[in-house]
């Protein structure tokens, strides 16, 4: 997902799990000194390299892949290899098969693409359809006959909302209120979105020019999934203010078009009247 609506995603989830979070974003930048929350775990490229995929030797793919604030470097200009506070230990070289997607995909409005996305996942995870199976048997001996058929495609994704779920709508309220608004114009939400994105460019180039090449990675819809990380070096605020901006355009549209209609209405009944 985009780090930044990851971010907020998470920050407000937190909330509503009645953790008590700092309201100044600027805490959570850099390592994560508070539990599970910090802009080090948007750089989700860092956790992806650890699956052995690519490699990690090459000095151009080294500075796509991490941001220069974790290089403990005494020069800006040549890094050294070592690096804090992760660890590029890697759990290969193996040829385990990762299916990898943005959340963007579960929620897509394409119902072509949407039906393609649930077909490639089935089949990664290699589920069958056990109302129509077609079977088959080694030729020439007497195995027991397996399954062979995949289903079209899983079943229309279900959208659950974990954590808390309270009934209080007061206290439910007062909780959204303590909730954040990344795209706001605050000083320590600007800082965080910074650092966010260059997490964001930087995950969206490796896994474009390096994670996708492996043929262990399989997609959906690769063009699709590669316009959603191309994103990921945008601020999403940009889109969020204009939508902003288009519903309250549209909705002074309309108050001003029935002010018109009523305008014109009350001037029909006076011409009835005279």
């Amino acid at each position: 997902r985009h780090p930044v609506l990851w971010f907020e995603s998470f920050y407000n989830f937190r909330i509503n799990n009645e953790w008590e979070m700092d309201s100044s974003l600027t805490s959570f930048i850099g390592s994560c000194f508070n539990p599970f929350l910090c802009t080090d775990r948007g750089a989700f490229h860092m956790y992806l390299a650890q699956l052995g995929k690519t490699n990690l030797s090459t000095s151009d793919e080294e500075r796509s892949l991490f941001p220069s604030s974790i290089f403990t470097a005494t020069s800006q200009q040549n890094p050294p290899s070592s690096m804090s506070p992760f660890s590029l230990q890697t759990f290969g070289p193996h040829n385990r098969q990762i299916f990898l997607y943005d959340v963007q995909q579960l929620q897509d409005s394409n119902d072509t693409r949407n039906n393609e996305f649930r077909q490639d996942l089935g089949k990664f995870l290699g589920i069958l359809d056990s109302d129509n199976l077609t079977f088959s048997s080694s030729a020439g001996t007497n195995q027991s006959k397996s399954p062979i058929r995949l289903r079209p495609s899983l079943p229309p994704l279900v959208h659950v909302s974990p954590g808390m779920q309270h009934n209080n709508t007061k206290y439910q309220s007062w909780l959204d209120l303590q909730k954040i608004d990344i795209c706001d114009d605050n000083p320590s939400y600007r800082k965080v979105r910074q650092v966010l994105l260059e997490h964001g460019r930087n995950a969206s180039l490796w896994i474009r020019n390096y994670f996708l090449q492996s043929s262990d990675v399989h997609v959906s819809s690769q063009y699709y999934l590669e316009t959603i990380l191309q994103s990921w070096s945008i601020d999403p605020c940009l889109h969020r203010h204009a939508t902003k901006f288009s519903i309250q355009n549209n909705k002074r549209t309309q108050r001003q078009t029935s002010n018109f209609k009523k305008i014109k209405r009350e001037g029909r009944k006076k011409d009835n009247t005279t």
